[in-house]
């Protein structure tokens, strides 16, 4: 059984000043869909776990992708893992916790953006006010 395990969140982006005024123009949004970190196993979020209970379960992949929702006109961080199985519910629980922390101060501060760089625009891969999604298929 393979199962693949998707966590996404919504990412909040703002003008790069003393305001860090947020923007919602979804031209610009959709301007950093498909923007992605590089695809070496130490890029990936399953290499740093450290939980024991979900380093047993043997997931990999887990990388940082940005896709934009047209219809919920939203900017997401998408990051989805291989699964020998399904997890439990405090597996599940453990590793969104693991992902949240890799997107705010791990491996999501260094997903290059030269868009957003280019523009003067701050990208926040885990604001405080973050909608998390959680399914596996």
């Amino acid at each position: 059984m393979h199962v693949k395990v998707t966590i996404s969140g919504t990412v909040g982006l703002a003008i790069d000043n003393d305001n860090l005024d947020p923007v919602t123009d979804p031209a610009v949004l959709s301007q950093l869909h498909g923007v992605a970190s590089a695809r070496e196993e130490e890029d990936s979020l399953a290499y740093y776990l450290d939980v024991p209970l979900l380093r047993a379960v043997g997931l990999q992949g887990g990388f940082i992708d940005l896709r934009y929702d047209a219809t919920a006109r939203k900017l997401f961080v998408v990051t989805e893992y291989d699964s020998p199985r399904q997890l439990s519910g405090p597996e599940l629980d453990q590793l969104v916790e693991h992902t949240i922390g890799q997107w705010s101060d791990g491996l999501g501060e260094n997903v290059e953006c030269p868009y957003a760089s280019a523009n003067g625009l701050h990208l926040d891969l885990a604001p405080d006010d973050q909608e998390i999604r959680v399914e596996q298929e």
